[in-house]
């Protein structure tokens, strides 16, 4: 049902429409997009919970919305300036507050517009609230497990989370628990938690979907599940300058970066995972522990400059479709990159993969389950004397086809390739013979 829109009428015979929502509006950074983005109307300064005039010239707070009136419409004195407007403009995109009061004696308009064929059907205010500067204490102890020290701060739609110190606290220092829209957390640290951003829906038939997202310069320590797990249909978001340092008692299926469900089109940026290892696991069974992981119903997923150091299994352990890196590093986990469906991997160096427990043996690159095509290239391998990792393990279910460019493989006691199931089709560019590859052993 199309909502109720008012005129307003200036003494210049200009005429704009206004939705209802907007007399509710209450913050600084006030963005209308319309339908197809015909308009957008930016309010400056002065602009809030507007109602009509009375009789005196002066604001009506009891009116919940705009109806019409008989007193003068809005005045358009004392107007800024364009370099005002436009200033403005710049200030919203980049996330800035602007100030303004609620005694309106009279009502200024800045607004920038489109050529409007019609009016939009519809509007909605963009409402940006700031949380900066604050701690959030837990009660976990150094020793806790699970979810003990309870959450942070819940997440909201149009949140931006900076400056902040989250201690002691549970699974989810930052908790999206209903779908959430352009969320920011930047420049925060914290230690001592089960998760940092976690994304569990509160209703299960509402799933807690995460989308355009931006997690920057955080910094965690003493984690002892993982940084950030973000699923459901969860997509559009940036992780970048983020570093999470493991805790010595890491639980079950610790892993640094996860994805899950159908999340997609999401990006590392210079995104570091440490020490995230299983320690409880018995001996005779397999010991997870991953730096980044994500899974099958995953797309669109990237990885630039990321490291990956000292994890009882995977550096990265990824199994979505047409994964991209692109220098990136692991280096001391159990299997540096552990690969199951197809992508590209460029530039990325693996350095010394270390067995820490459990079944399975160390790997540089290792391929699992059912795959499709990888292609490296000019990947970096450096193993030092007395590491016999295999370079290549391929442990799959169909045939691997795989395309190496340009390595560069220094593994001298290492062989090169250990197959156990289908012979992978693998292509050199250029032939095997012109790339430079130093290795104990062509095969285990």
């Amino acid at each position: 049902m199309r909502p109720p829109w008012w005129w307003l009428r200036s003494r210049h015979q200009s005429f704009w429409a206004f939705p209802k929502g907007l007399s509710r509006s209450r913050t600084a950074d006030n963005r209308w997009f319309a339908n197809g983005f015909v308009r957008l109307i930016v309010l400056q300064d002065h602009f809030v919970n507007i109602a009509p005039a009375t009789a005196r010239g002066r604001v009506d707070h009891r009116c919940p919305h705009l109806q019409p009136s008989t007193a003068p419409g809005p005045v358009w004195d004392n107007r800024p300036s364009r370099r005002t407007t436009v200033a403005h403009l710049r200030s919203l995109q980049l996330g800035r507050r602007s100030t303004m009061r609620s005694d309106i004696t009279r009502r200024f308009f800045v607004t920038s517009a489109l050529a409007v064929m019609a009016l939009p059907r519809w509007a909605v205010a963009a409402v940006t609230t700031i949380i900066s500067g604050r701690t959030f204490q837990g009660n976990r102890a150094p020793d806790g497990v699970k979810g003990e020290g309870g959450e942070g701060l819940r997440a909201r739609s149009n949140m931006i989370i900076q400056n902040c110190t989250f201690l002691d606290l549970g699974n989810g220092a930052v908790r999206v628990n209903v779908p959430t829209d352009n969320l920011t957390i930047q420049s925060c640290s914290g230690s001592n938690f089960y998760r940092f951003l976690e994304d569990t829906s509160s209703d299960r038939t509402n799933p807690a979907n995460l989308t355009n997202f931006a997690v920057r310069k955080v910094t965690g320590r003493e984690v002892d599940r993982g940084m950030t797990r973000i699923r459901y249909g969860s997509h559009s978001g940036t992780i970048e300058d983020v570093t999470a340092y493991a805790s010595s008692q890491c639980d079950l299926y610790c892993v640094g970066y996860q994805l899950d469900g159908d999340a997609h089109d999401i990006t590392y940026s210079r995104v570091q995972a440490h020490g995230f290892r299983e320690v409880t696991r018995p001996d005779d069974k397999y010991w997870n522990g991953d730096g980044f992981s994500d899974e099958r119903g995953n797309h669109g997923i990237r990885y630039l400059s990321c490291l990956a150091t000292g994890c009882s299994d995977g550096g990265f352990d990824l199994k979505s479709a047409n994964v991209y890196l692109e220098d990136c590093t692991a280096a001391r986990n159990k299997r540096n990159f552990r690969l199951w469906n197809s992508g590209v991997l460029r530039r990325c160096t693996s350095k010394h993969p270390r067995w820490y427990g459990g079944k399975g043996g160390a790997a540089h690159f290792s391929f699992h389950g059912t795959v499709d095509r990888y292609v490296l290239d000019q990947p970096v391998v450096t193993a030092g004397a007395g590491n016999r990792a295999p370079v290549f393990l391929i442990v799959t279910k169909n045939v691997l086809h795989l395309e190496i460019r340009n390595a560069k493989i220094d593994a001298p006691d290492a062989p090169l390739f250990a197959v156990y199931g289908p012979e992978p089709v693998i292509t050199w560019v250029p032939p095997r013979n012109q790339q430079d590859i130093k290795v104990g052993k062509e095969k285990a």
